[in-house]
């Protein structure tokens, strides 16, 4: 059997309603001379005959990889990339949508270096065309000290080359919430190189991570405690030398989500540091502790109609 030139992988849980829309956008702007692999993973759905009457919908080949029980993005993932062919991989998230050009832009990107990088981070774009990065336009390598830093915010839709990713996966912490990739990025960077480009594939629905991931719930911020801790065991020290006010923010988020996961940390576990930003951020820490997280997810709701919470990145 013939390799593919490009693998999707989109993991699904429950989301047979969106997942029809993502295969359409992928299909619509396919050029005829680009050989895809469409791989859907269904990560323990309990509506486990939604998605296949979906997937019968398309004259195209998908496959179909079921998973018995819902075990986490990051493994879905995976299972997905194990299963790939594809010279190049991206993984699109259920409810994504590609733009009806993004295999011309796709083709534009891989020439760019002809395909001298490990992956590639394209730009995003909102229903409104608005871009979702920090610097729009950016284009230009990433680095393991650029991420430790936070630098070139956004979000962004992964190019992996197929070699690349198989032998270098997403770290699977057993996570079903949103916001595992940070741990798997800085890995990534470890290992590979990276560039940011500017041609933009994928529309980024403003429900997707960042909000709707409802980071402030309970069971939300159990599976960023886990995440934060591992990525501080992991690189806490290389933070704490390159970017210690990304070090500091690191361990103030730890500190807030622990409270909202339901523990009760210490206020002798903040860490301290002189910079005006992090003191502010000290202080909302310290009246979270007082106040509590019921108080707490009040003000996010509250913020989150008045839509003074940043909807990316």
């Amino acid at each position: 059997m013939m390799s593919a030139d490009l693998t999707f992988i989109i993991p699904v849980y429950n989301s047979a309603a969106t997942v029809q829309t993502a295969l359409t956008s992928v299909f619509a702007g396919c050029p005829k001379d680009l050989r895809i692999e469409v791989i859907v993973i269904d990560d323990g759905s309990t509506d486990s005959s939604a998605t296949p009457a979906v997937l019968t919908l398309f004259k195209e080949p998908v496959s179909l990889i079921r998973l018995e029980e819902n075990s986490g993005k990051a493994a879905a993932v995976n299972r997905g990339i194990t299963k790939s062919s594809g010279k190049y991989v991206i993984q699109l998230d259920s409810d994504d949508v590609l733009k009806p050009d993004w295999g011309r832009q796709y083709k534009r990107i891989i020439a760019r270096t002809n395909g001298a990088v490990d992956f590639y981070l394209s730009a995003c774009e909102t229903p409104a065309g608005n871009q979702t990065q920090e610097l729009p336009g950016y284009c230009g390598p990433l680095l393991f000290s650029d991420r430790l830093a936070g630098k070139y915010r956004g979000e962004y839709l992964a190019i992996f080359r197929g070699d690349f990713i198989r032998m270098h996966q997403y770290v699977d912490l057993s996570i079903r919430s949103a916001g595992y990739e940070e741990l798997s990025y800085l890995r990534f960077l470890e290992h590979g190189t990276c560039l940011i480009v500017p041609e933009v594939l994928r529309v980024y629905q403003q429900g997707n991570a960042g909000l709707s991931g409802r980071w402030w719930q309970q069971n939300q911020a159990a599976g960023r405690v886990r995440h934060l801790e591992a990525l501080l065991h992991e690189y806490g020290a290389a933070y704490e030398k390159h970017a210690p006010i990304e070090y500091h923010r690191k361990r103030l988020r730890l500190f807030v989500y622990r409270i909202l996961a339901g523990e009760n940390p210490s206020l002798r576990t903040l860490s301290l540091s002189s910079n005006p930003t992090i003191l502010m951020e000290l202080l909302g820490c310290v009246c979270l502790k007082l106040l509590g997280a019921r108080c707490f997810r009040i003000g996010v709701n509250l913020a989150q109609r008045l839509h003074l919470l940043r909807r990316w990145g």
